[in-house]
């Protein structure tokens, strides 16, 4: 048996099997149809074996009046699997959402938008079988745009050309296949509440980073943020303050209190994470920044909340929902950047 098990991403490990057997003539597409809420242009083609780009209809019809569609197709060795069962452990990787998931949650971090999977097509139409196509459940709402204007309002000049760089940057990664991937799903995950339950969105959100957080060895750990592991609020605040940078921006403000300095990030993130385990563990509600305010604010002008005979304190109330996401989004980009240039550098002293 193989001790070192290849954990690395299914999608990449699919894409190295067909390097390797770059002469066979046996592969066969696997297409699969994802939708998002926004229009992006040109055709994804990630070295001849992803391809990607949108369905056009003449009439222009969105999926939901409001999704657009696209096709994606997935090049595989025939008969052949990126893995192989022998070399299986406990420790092995496992993601459910398969290469196409991986490839939306990827995508999802990426472009800061919400995708989902639509249906599944494998096999060909010949003389001896027929394609089966599986079409899946999914649960769209479409939202006020004000919820959210980073997601929800339609992004100019998106395209599938930076794709490949991205996809590039990913397959670099050594290590932390699974703990990033995990990550960037439960991102996506956390997208698609939006709108629909904001409880929820935090729940995904702060679980995205507790699975890179929680993931890691004590030497990993200490190797990528400079400090020891400590417990899990602890690492969770620390996983901000080591990839934040660039994310926070000075100046001036008419309404101070309503905008979040780097200096009061920890405490709002303390709120955020007390927020979340007193929802999970003893059903308390979260003290949500509800009143519309504008785009520049970080959280709506109220100083605590009464409702009902339930007091909330200044101190326990959460950000908007756009600003947490673009946090979120921002800091895994940069735990990307630095874990590759962390392992190039250890790579380079070998």
């Amino acid at each position: 048996m193989n001790l070192k098990v290849d954990n690395r991403m299914r999608w990449v490990r699919n894409l190295d099997r067909l390097d390797e057997e770059k002469d066979a003539k046996d592969e066969v597409w696997e297409s699969y149809e994802i939708a998002t809420e926004q229009r992006i242009t040109g055709l994804l083609n990630y070295n001849g074996k992803i391809l990607g780009g949108l369905i056009l209809s003449p009439d222009d019809k969105l999926l939901n009046n409001k999704l657009y569609s696209y096709s994606v197709k997935i090049k595989f060795p025939s008969g052949k699997q990126p893995y192989n069962i022998q070399d299986a452990s406990k420790k092995g990787y496992f993601f459910n959402a398969g290469p196409i998931g991986e490839l939306i949650s990827l995508l999802s971090v990426h472009y800061g938008i919400r995708f989902y999977q639509i249906s599944h097509t494998s096999g060909e139409l010949n003389e001896r079988s027929i394609p089966l196509r599986m079409e899946y459940n999914y649960v769209y709402f479409p939202s006020k745009s004000t919820i959210c204007p980073d997601v929800l309002v339609q992004i100019k000049d998106i395209n599938w050309n930076s794709a490949n760089i991205f996809l590039d940057k990913v397959r670099k990664l050594k290590n932390f296949h699974f703990p990033f991937i995990t990550a960037c799903n439960l991102y996506l995950r956390g997208l698609r509440e939006i709108g629909v339950d904001s409880e929820m969105f935090f729940i995904r959100m702060v679980s995205a980073v507790e699975s890179l957080t929680e993931k890691l060895t004590e030497g990993e750990f200490k190797r990528i943020f400079g400090v020891k592991q400590g417990g899990k609020q602890q690492n969770f605040i620390t996983f901000f303050s080591r990839f934040s940078k660039g994310f926070y921006k000075g100046g001036k403000y008419k309404a101070r209190h309503c905008k979040i300095s780097k200096k009061d990030a920890p405490g709002r993130l303390l709120a955020i994470y007390d927020a979340r385990s007193r929802y999970l563990h003893e059903g308390e509600s979260m003290y949500l920044s509800n009143m519309a305010g504008y785009k520049s604010w970080d959280m709506d002008p109220s100083q605590g909340m009464y409702i009902d005979n339930k007091k909330f304190t200044p101190d326990q109330k959460l950000p908007y929902i756009s600003w947490f996401q673009r946090l979120v989004r921002h800091c895994l980009l940069n735990f990307l950047e630095e874990s590759i240039n962390t392992e190039s550098a250890i790579n380079s002293q070998k």
